[in-house]
């Protein structure tokens, strides 16, 4: 559901009780497989209805040329927790 009112809108998704993919202990493989269906869905063509129906997401975070920096150094990264790794 979403609201738009003035310069801001407000989405609201249903919370799904899981455990998060990080943290499930899964194997390369079962990556590999998540990363093959995420580009599938990313690639899926929008109809122009979908686009009509669906927007566009305006919002662009100040300041977003530090985030690669940012991710360079941070410890809490995913891909930097022991045995993990940046795909």
């Amino acid at each position: 559901m979403s609201v738009a009112g003035g310069r801001f809108s407000l989405a609201l998704y249903p919370r799904l009780e899981a455990v998060q993919a990080v943290d499930a202990g899964m194997s390369a493989g079962q990556w590999r497989a998540v990363g093959q269906a995420v580009r599938r869905i990313h690639g899926t063509p929008i109809t122009p209805e979908l686009a009509r129906i669906a927007g566009r997401e305006r919002y662009r975070p100040p300041r977003r040329e530090l985030i690669p920096d940012i991710e360079a150094c941070s410890s809490w990264w995913p891909w930097s927790w022991p045995g993990r790794r940046r795909a």
